[in-house]
C-alpha cells in the first residue's frame, strides 16, 4: 500500500464517522502523497465532505472537477443532485 492510498483510507474512515474536517485533512494529504488520486475519487471525496460542512461553494467546485474527469459516471449526476437539495 502507498502512503496516499492510506491516507485516502484514513479520510474514508472519518467521514464515515462525520469528522468532515478531519477528512478533508486527509485526501489533501493522499493527494500530495499520490498525484493519481486526483485522477480517481479525490474531487468527489473532497466535494462530499465539504457539502455535509455545507461549504456549497468548495463542494461544486470540486464537483465540477470530478465531473471534467469522469464525464460519464453516475455519481457526477448524483452529486449535483445532492447540492440542490
Amino acid at each position: 500500500i502507498k502512503h496516499g492510498e492510506t491516507w485516502q483510507y484514513i479520510g474514508l474512515c472519518h467521514y464515515y464517522l462525520k469528522a468532515y474536517k478531519k477528512a478533508i485533512v486527509a485526501y489533501k494529504k493522499a493527494a500530495t502523497l499520490d498525484n493519481t488520486f486526483k485522477q480517481k475519487d479525490y474531487y468527489n471525496n473532497m466535494g462530499m465532505a465539504y457539502l455535509k460542512r455545507r461549504k456549497f461553494s468548495k463542494a461544486r467546485a470540486a464537483f465540477k472537477a470530478y465531473q471534467n474527469i469522469h464525464s460519464q459516471e453516475g455519481k457526477v449526476y448524483r452529486n449535483f443532485q445532492l447540492l440542490s437539495k
